[in-house]
């Protein structure tokens, strides 16, 4: 089970993903291939950022503005999306603060 939480935060934004969603290639495939994206974003963003992505867990933190908020949404979305198709592979927490 992939456990998954993305915190909207005060002045920024925190993704934390921790285990393996067995049983299922597509859904470790694709919780991968976004969080991937997600720190590849980053890199030419220009923000400050910390990323930290290994097998069976990641974490990417970063600062506040306009478009990072559109990839926060956009990754926060297509992670919901997996976990809701895929209940017994991953799931997601969403905290706004």
């Amino acid at each position: 089970m992939t456990s998954i939480q993305a915190y909207y935060c005060g002045d920024g934004y925190r993704i934390a993903a921790h285990g393996h969603a067995t049983g299922s290639l597509e859904a470790c495939s694709g919780i991968s291939a976004i969080l991937y994206a997600l720190a590849g974003w980053l890199k030419g963003s220009g923000l400050r950022y910390e990323v930290c992505l290994s097998s069976g867990a990641a974490m990417i933190a970063f600062q506040e503005d306009e478009g990072a908020r559109t990839a926060m949404d956009f990754a926060t979305i297509g992670l919901a999306q997996i976990a809701n198709t895929e209940p017994e592979t991953s799931e997601i927490t969403v905290t706004r603060e």
